[in-house]
């Protein structure tokens, strides 16, 4: 039992909030494209009296594709890595892990194919004040779905930093095809988002955010186990802060492994540079 104090003019009223207890499963976690080699990283769930991970260093790790099974190494900091194990846009993956003293770790996912074309970006620099006075730029982003059916897909909205890495901003949308999940309320770093009101059709997302910084956008296709990760994270992560005037209680993470926790999914994304104040017509399949 955890007991949070709440102190206020003088008085003081104590919220107990339960705080089921955590089966020490296996920790395995693993984004994948077809850029990148495998890595899984494996640890235990760390627990609510510290912020540290128990690492594992002592595992067998494969992954399985077809009649094909290759082995991952162990690298540092409870990472099994393989250089020479890099995953295909359409193929299942299948993940197994084997620790000794636990029960075998036990996944699947696919990198979905990239079904949407990026047809205009629109970037506004500081165009707008909120209705606390703060300017805000917006970005436009005309998208077309290629394919009939359920897709999955994010936005972020990214700074290249001088050391090469990206940052990625806070970003809402007040567009119906991210209204829909939700969360942008929360103002995540990426607002994820589904076709179901633009299957096989164009739309346009607006994407608010408080800097006028921004160079780039990146677009996500993500697997549905992927897509539904970030979305229970955007929600765990938000509910695991303290609030003066409210307690939440954190959302459990969606996981898609068998006799473990963490995830196991595909993506794949496309980079596409922006300009201040400028529109950018793109008619041919670009980024990277």
């Amino acid at each position: 039992m955890i007991l949070v104090y709440i102190s206020m003019f003088s008085c003081q009223e104590i919220i107990e909030v339960e705080s089921p207890d955590i089966d020490k499963k296996p920790v395995a976690n693993c984004w994948f494209s077809d850029n990148t080699p495998f890595a899984i990283h494996l640890s235990f769930p760390k627990s609510l009296l510290t912020d540290t991970f128990e690492l594992i260093g002592n595992a067998q790790v494969y992954i399985l594709s077809g009649n094909i099974t290759d082995t991952l190494f162990y690298n540092e900091a409870g990472s099994y890595t393989n250089s020479g194990l890099i995953p295909d846009e359409g193929e299942t993956y299948h993940l197994r892990v084997e620790i000794n003293g636990y029960e075998n770790i036990c996944s699947n996912d696919i990198i979905p194919q990239f079904n949407l074309q990026i047809t205009n970006i629109e970037y506004l620099k500081n165009i707008c004040k909120d209705e606390e006075g703060d300017e805000y730029s917006e970005a436009y982003i005309q998208l077309t779905d290629n394919n009939p059916g359920k897709d999955y897909y994010g936005i972020s909205i990214q700074k290249k930093k001088e050391n090469g890495k990206y940052y990625s901003y806070q970003i809402t949308s007040f567009s119906p095809e991210i209204l829909n999940e939700g969360i942008s309320q929360y103002y995540p770093e990426i607002l994820v988002f589904n076709d179901e009101l633009f299957d096989g059709a164009s739309t346009n997302v607006k994407i608010r955010l408080y800097s006028d910084e921004a160079t780039y956008v990146r677009i996500y296709a993500f697997s549905e186990e992927g897509y539904k990760y970030i979305k229970s994270w955007i929600i765990h992560e938000y509910t695991q802060d303290y609030d003066f005037w409210e307690v939440y209680e954190p959302l459990p993470l969606y996981s898609n492994i068998e006799n473990g926790y963490g995830i196991f999914a595909g993506y794949s994304s496309k980079l596409y540079e922006i300009y201040p104040d400028s529109i950018q017509t793109f008619n041919k399949w670009s980024g990277n």
